[in-house]
This record gives C-alpha cells, structure tokens and sequence, in this order.
C-alpha cells in the first residue's frame, strides 16, 4: 500500500513529450468510438423499423399512405428523426415482376378493403412479383463531421443519410 501512494504521489517535474502526445491520441480514439458509436447504433434500430415496414408490405402486397406516415411518425417519435427533417425521409415501394416490369406499389388498397381482381390494387401473390422497399433516413452525423473536421476532411456523401432496402414477396391474395 505504501508503495501505491508513493507511486501516486505528486512529483516535481512535467510531462514527458510523449506523454502528452499519448493522452492526446487516447481521447481522440474516445471522440471517434463516441461519433461511431452515435452513427452505428441508430442504424441497427432503423433497420428494424424498415423489416417491420416490409412486412407490412409483404402481408398487404404493398405499402398505404398511412403505412408511411405512420412510420415516418414513428421514427420523430422515438427521436432518430427531427420533426424539421420529417420530410426528408423519403420511402418508395417497387413490385417488379419476372419479366422486368416494374410499377409503384405505395398506394395500395389496405387489407381491410378485402380481395380485388384489379392487378394494379396491390401486388398479387400469384403474381410472383419482387416487391423492393427502401427507405432513405437523414442521419445524425455531427459527431462524425466534427471528427472529420478535425483532420480536414468532410464527411461521404452516403454519411448524411442511411439507406435502407429491403426485398420481399407479396403475400396477399
């Protein structure tokens, strides 16, 4: 014990060059897992959001108007979105199908309309169509920008924004 608090024990003298340099490169290295770490995270959770989005799409054949702006009020909610950039996400569903035909299926008939025989109400599950979801989400990158400017350097283009896309199969009738 005694040797500990010689050990600790404030010394004439000051820090080696090295130490300082050292200390330095330490919290950066805490700075950058801190601005990764609030980068990386959100989008795990976002990715979520998108599957439970395309579900929904799988299971309707298609994505309503509401289905998106529930979605887009879910992110606000639980805060990876502000409400001033509630516009910017922007969330497009395509069926195509084997013959490389593609059309818009984001304004489809909800489930509770029932069945309908028009092919253009929702995608069909005979019809083997591909349906694609994406989604495009701002991100939350000011830790990230304020690391990059450290060094001079600006965040990618594909930094401002999460990409998400998600493929699946029509499951309605």
């Amino acid at each position: 014990m005694e040797r500990l608090k010689a050990f600790i024990k404030a010394k004439k003298g000051s820090f080696s060059l090295e130490a300082v340099i050292a200390m330095m490169f330490v919290l950066m290295l805490i700075w950058l897992g801190v601005a990764y770490y609030t980068y990386l995270i959100p989008r795990q959770v976002l990715t979520q959001e998108v599957h439970n989005l395309a579900t929904i799409a799988k299971l309707q054949g298609g994505l309503t108007e509401s289905d998106i702006e529930r979605f887009k009020n879910r992110l606000v909610d639980k805060g990876y979105v502000s409400e001033n950039k509630m516009n910017k996400i922007v969330v497009t569903a395509v069926a195509e199908d084997e013959y490389g035909n593609v059309k818009n299926v984001t304004s489809v008939l909800p489930l509770s309309e029932g069945y309908n025989d028009d092919p253009n109400a929702y995608s069909h599950r005979n019809s083997k169509e591909i349906i694609t979801v994406t989604a495009k989400i701002p991100a939350k990158s000011h830790f990230l920008k304020v690391m990059l400017n450290f060094w001079d350097n600006e965040p990618k283009e594909a930094m401002h924004e999460y990409t998400f896309q998600e493929t699946v199969m029509s499951e309605r009738w």
